[in-house]
């Protein structure tokens, strides 16, 4: 069964824990992950990526917004699929960050915005927020 997901909807997520033999992840699911660190940035802007050994083997650590925003704080949560079935095991290296310095200043740093739904996240991964958006629509 696909389960379809709604932009306009919340979806729970069923969390777990890596066990020590690992996790065989499956082609056609999408996987959250949260990074073990946690990056605060004021002046840089921050880009994740995943590492090139990952790939290799088939997965896709970063799917969209590679690239982060100024004043961001907290866990990055990571889009995983796998082109084939790939176990994996808690605490492997699969993404790395960047940081570039800016030209100039920034005027409103991610932690300022109103719309701002990621910050300060724990670590665990954390799902779309999207369906805030239409919400405040709707007010």
């Amino acid at each position: 069964d696909v389960v379809k997901l709604d932009c306009k909807e919340d979806h729970p997520i069923t969390r777990f824990q890596i066990p020590e033999e690992g996790f065989e992840l499956q082609p056609g699911e999408l996987y959250l992950d949260s990074t073990v660190e946690y990056t605060a940035t004021k002046q840089l802007a921050p880009f994740i990526e995943g590492k090139s050994s990952i790939g290799r083997l088939g997965i896709t650590a970063h799917i969209t917004a590679g690239v982060g925003d100024v004043g961001f704080r907290g866990h990055w949560t990571l889009e995983i699929t796998v082109v084939k079935p790939v176990r994996v095991y808690a605490g492997m290296p699969i993404a790395q960050i960047q940081y570039f310095v800016l030209l100039g200043k920034c005027l409103v740093p991610y932690g300022l915005k109103k719309n701002a739904k990621y910050i300060n996240q724990p670590g665990m991964p954390m799902p779309s927020q999207m369906f805030k958006n239409f919400q405040k629509e709707l007010v």
